[in-house]
């Protein structure tokens, strides 16, 4: 498999799987392969998956959105795109495979973060398994110390301000955070929100309500 994106989800946040799977396939255009990975999905989701025959595949090894690196090893594809499970697929996400280069996690900046963490992890491109995918995989597996607070805080630890060598960057509008909407408008291209926080879950929620 050349390209595949993939997305994840545990019994706790399996609730929003089937929203993201209908934006994700409204505007997959490309019907670049999907994986789906079991951190711990119900019954009743896993069969949900199999109804609309959707590649699971079981991934073990850490706990909560501590997965999200182990999950991008496990998958075997040349090129990967991770998406949380909270964002809004909203337009063409095909040209994220573009921003992917050899040796480095992509990822986009996070202008909101509390104490300055600079990479945003609910949507990392990578290319086979580098060891910057390698080491942050290590990290969470086992989170210690004052970057235990999240994946991304870990891989800020990781690669500080030398991303260059270790991060290439994806335009915001492909991961626009939901902090951003408070004082911007969304603009027209967007092709990504990520609904943070407990306050996007609700908004996640009013959404399917609509559906």
């Amino acid at each position: 498999m050349n390209k595949t994106f993939i997305v994840g989800a545990d019994s706790n946040c399996e609730w929003m799987l089937s929203w993201w799977y209908a934006n994700f396939k409204k505007h997959n255009k490309e019907n670049i392969p999907l994986t789906i990975c079991d951190f711990g999905l119900s019954k009743e989701a896993l069969d949900w998956c199999e109804k609309n025959k959707l590649n699971v595949k079981k991934v073990t090894g850490a706990t909560g959105w501590f997965f999200k690196p182990t999950a991008l090893r496990s998958v075997k594809a040349k090129q990967k795109v991770w998406i949380d499970v909270d964002c809004e697929i909203r337009g063409s996400i095909s040209p994220l495979f573009d921003f992917i280069e050899s040796d480095k996690l992509s990822c986009s900046f996070d202008r909101f973060h509390s104490w300055g963490c600079l990479y945003q992890t609910g949507v990392v491109g990578v290319q086979g398994d580098p060891k910057i995918l390698i080491d942050w995989e290590s990290r969470c597996k086992k989170p210690s110390g004052p970057y235990a607070r999240g994946d991304q805080e870990l891989l800020w630890d990781l690669v500080g301000k030398d991303y260059d060598k270790k991060v290439s960057i994806i335009p915001e509008k492909y991961n626009r955070l939901r902090m951003s909407l408070d004082s911007e408008k969304v603009h027209h291209d967007t092709r990504i929100i990520h609904w943070t926080g407990e306050a996007g879950k609700k908004i996640i929620e009013n959404k399917m309500k609509k559906l």
